[in-house]
């Protein structure tokens, strides 16, 4: 699936403001303090928060709402890395549920931008 840079942009900050919401910051704080920085606990607990987060917004532009559907709209807004706007949007979206321990596994398992 490819995103538009107008897609990119609005898919981003639906997430950021979804991930912003009182009740999935809660989750997700809670993960990451159970998870202690075990990245395979960080997966297991932090990725089905992401995943409600991401949900509605991951369908409403053609991915799956589950964790392959996180990965592939991560995968599609490394193509829009060259565009400061996005990626500085992107980077404060990851940050909002990332820990570097799952950002540098997640890094990893992309593939690199063509």
């Amino acid at each position: 699936i490819t995103l538009t840079a107008v897609h990119a942009n609005e898919a981003v900050d639906a997430i950021s403001a979804a991930l912003d919401g009182t009740d999935t910051k809660g989750k997700i704080e809670q993960a990451k303090a159970m998870a202690q920085g075990n990245p395979m606990m960080l997966v297991a607990t932090l990725m089905p928060h992401a995943v409600e987060a991401f949900g509605p917004t991951l369908a409403k532009f053609g991915f799956t709402a589950d964790q392959v559907g996180v990965f592939a709209f991560l995968a599609a807004l490394k193509v829009h890395e060259g565009d400061a706007g996005i990626a500085a949007k992107a980077e404060a979206m990851k940050a909002k549920f990332l820990t570097p321990e799952l950002a540098q596994m997640m890094a990893m398992m992309m593939p690199p931008t063509p």
